[in-house]
């Protein structure tokens, strides 16, 4: 993974910078998206207050705007249409081009969403950010080290979100329609990663199978590394990150292979 990634850097710089260009020619919906990054602060912000205020709930209002805020930003970064994509460029053809290019696939569908989800944080992420530090305050990183070790934690959080997504969408080359794809993967990660209501409430139940899946270590476990997990338990949560990172990339593998001979042994 690493390697390719490295050393086609520059290409892949590119691409993102080509990909927030060209969302950026639809400028005109920023407002759109200024508007709704503000409405979901406003309504996400009421509903916790509510809750807090009413002693539903035994958490700080500041410590659940963190969690909002973050999620929200991060759900941006990891909003991939790659089920659309794929199935789109199986459909007309040109998947059997993304096999003869100097970058890898997989890495080139990665950047070009990224560039495409930088335009909504910018404008989105911007104004939700802003509207829930205003209006009702966020918590700070328990710490500088808690800090620094939620940074690399998100990062593979956003990482471990694309390649389940990704091994998902590959499924298209075996698959009619695979765009309902898109939805199921955003129900899964909402309800087993804790995406509108922190696992911290959920039924013991519901929790322990959370613990059996990777969708808790794609925000909830980085915010609560943010939020003052001990240290120790910091490092053991990476830890289960880069598991589960290396339990992806195997599956992934396995499953290009079988797309990439099933796509030369139909086209030739």
């Amino acid at each position: 993974m690493g390697a390719s990634l490295i050393r086609n850097f520059p290409l892949y710089r590119m691409i993102v910078r080509y990909a927030f260009h060209q969302r950026f020619v639809y400028r005109s919906q920023a407002w759109l998206i200024m508007l709704n990054g503000f409405a979901v602060a406003i309504l996400q912000g009421s509903l916790w207050t509510a809750l807090i205020h009413a002693g539903t709930v035994d958490i700080t209002l500041r410590e659940m705007m963190s969690y909002v805020i973050i999620n929200s930003v991060v759900g941006y970064f990891t909003y991939f249409e790659a089920s659309s994509i794929i199935g789109n460029r199986i459909r007309d053809g040109s998947i059997i081009v993304d096999f003869t290019m100097p970058v890898e696939f997989k890495w080139k569908l990665f950047a070009e969403s990224i560039g495409e989800n930088l335009f909504d944080i910018l404008f989105y992420g911007t104004v939700t950010v802003l509207t829930t530090f205003l209006l009702y305050g966020a918590a700070a990183p328990a710490s500088a080290l808690h800090f620094l070790l939620f940074v690399p934690s998100i990062v593979m959080g956003i990482l471990i979100s694309y390649h389940i997504i990704y091994i998902l969408s590959l499924s298209a080359f075996w698959i009619v329609s695979p765009y309902y794809i898109g939805f199921l993967i955003a129900g899964l990660t909402k309800l087993f990663g804790g995406g509108v209501v922190p696992l911290w409430f959920y039924p013991d139940w519901l929790a322990v199978l959370c613990d059996w899946l990777p969708f808790r270590y794609i925000t909830f476990e980085p915010i609560e590394i943010y939020l003052g997990l001990d240290a120790s338990e910091a490092v053991k949560t990476m830890a289960m990150q880069v598991a589960w990172m290396a339990i992806l990339l195997a599956i992934e593998k396995i499953v290009w292979k079988r797309a990439a001979e099933k796509v030369f042994v139909q086209g030739g």
